[in-house]
């Protein structure tokens, strides 16, 4: 569980250090459209790993919370 986790917030890392590389490029050539997209396309992977980040997380104390509750 917790190499996943890892693993996921490296890729969120990863994906966010292509993306302010292609946006400093995007700024320089603010009409290249297939920059843009490819921006978007990244931002929508950032996304979806921050929210299995966080559904991650969520489940996590949910579990906590529920072994708390059992054990008092």
């Amino acid at each position: 569980m917790l190499k996943i986790a890892i693993d996921e917030h490296s890729k969120r890392e990863k994906l966010k250090a292509t993306r302010n590389l292609l946006f400093e490029s995007f700024l320089k050539a603010p009409n290249d459209i297939c920059l843009a997209l490819e921006i978007k396309r990244i931002d929508d992977q950032i996304a979806e790993c921050t929210n299995q980040i966080s559904r991650r997380e969520t489940q996590g104390e949910a579990r906590d919370f529920r072994s708390k509750s059992i054990s008092t």
